[in-house]
């Protein structure tokens, strides 16, 4: 085994050593012990190729605990499989699902509001009568999604506790994305995109965008109970949506006929 030569081993070791702890455990709770040495290997490469320090700061900072937890979270997000090599390989994710609530739906969606930022829906394509939006893009976004003939039904994600849960910190935290668009995709069932519209963008974005991408996604697919979902997340302005979501559309594998379900 080698590692860098410009970090001390203790460090490579204790991060290694936290992501096994923090990460990999068995149904029993028990560590995977036996993972430890491609987890050292690992965390070798990334402070090698992924940790870039600036000011003062130094690689040694990562035997502080916060900070440590910091980087697990950031190397166990990206040694996720990608929904295409998970495809490829005999990893399965598979979600957790809340077991009081597993399915819910937009027809029982009941709520009032005192904003002021609100966009009337098409009844053909949302049971909400209205979108509530805190950013122009959001309102714009609701416009151009409705004028897409490929679009069968659209939610803005606002009282419907469609929530996905994300690590940020050493803590677990609630993601909450701004819209759920059923998209008719060819022959087969309609696709899930769930959908994020952001401006400026920083680590806590990226941790919920990696979650949603690497886990999120493939655990829930690859239940095979609740159709076919996807993530898309909009940083420039939304003139150009319907253009992306149909150049998507395009890049997805054919799938079977399934019943239609419920938006959420």
């Amino acid at each position: 085994m080698t590692l860098t030569n410009c970090v001390s081993s203790p460090v490579i070791f204790d991060v290694a050593g936290l992501l096994l702890r923090e990460r990999l455990k068995d149904a029993d709770g028990n560590l995977e012990v036996w993972r430890y040495p491609e987890l050292v290997r690992i965390a070798d490469r990334w402070f090698a190729e992924c940790l870039e320090c600036k000011g003062d700061f130094r690689p040694q900072f990562l035997k502080w605990h916060s900070l440590a937890i910091r980087a697990v979270e950031k190397i166990w997000r990206a040694i996720l499989p990608s929904t295409e090599a998970a495809a490829n390989s005999h990893t399965t994710l598979l979600p957790v699902l809340n077991a009081y609530n597993i399915e819910g739906s937009t027809r029982h969606v009941d709520f009032t509001t005192s904003k002021i930022t609100i966009l009337k829906t098409r009844p053909d394509k949302c049971h909400l009568n209205y979108v509530v939006y805190d950013r122009d893009w959001e309102a714009a976004f609701a416009e151009r999604v409705e004028s897409m003939n490929e679009v069968v039904s659209y939610v803005k994600n606002h009282s419907l506790n469609f929530e996905v849960p994300y690590d940020y910190k050493g803590g677990t935290r609630k993601y909450r994305p701004d819209y759920i668009v059923r998209v008719a995709n060819g022959d087969g069932e309609p696709l899930n995109l769930v959908v994020e519209i952001k401006g400026a963008r920083d680590d806590s974005d990226a941790a919920k965008a990696d979650t949603m991408r690497k886990a999120w996604v493939p655990a829930v697919n690859a239940a095979n109970q609740f159709g076919h979902w996807d993530f898309m997340e909009f940083t420039d302005a939304p003139y150009d949506v319907d253009k992306a979501i149909r150049a998507r559309l395009q890049e997805l594998p054919e799938r079977p006929t399934r019943p239609e379900r419920a938006i959420t």
